[in-house]
């Protein structure tokens, strides 16, 4: 489930134009990650629910073993959530 957004003409400075706008809002995201953030403060950031979140992060092991869980709730480090979003995001 990306967010896709397509360029409707085949012209090459409209499809350049739509990478910057994908990129530069991709660092302004990645820009505004915490130093340790929740899942649900993560989740309002990319625009999904925290459950979708919880659910990509806990369950895959390449996330999972960096997470700090505390009673039941997990902090995300900001390395794990810049890559996580990276892998969503991708261009």
């Amino acid at each position: 489930m990306r967010r896709i957004l397509q360029c409707l003409d085949e012209k090459p400075e409209v499809e350049e134009a739509l990478q910057n706008y994908k990129q530069v809002a991709l660092e302004t995201m990645v820009a505004q990650i915490a130093p340790t953030t929740t899942l649900t403060e993560l989740a309002t950031l990319m625009g999904f629910s925290h459950e979708w979140v919880r659910e990509r992060l806990v369950k895959n092991p390449e996330y999972a073993k960096d997470l700090y869980k505390i009673n039941r709730r997990y902090k995300i480090p900001r390395g794990v959530a810049v890559k996580f979003v990276k892998s969503i995001f991708e261009l």
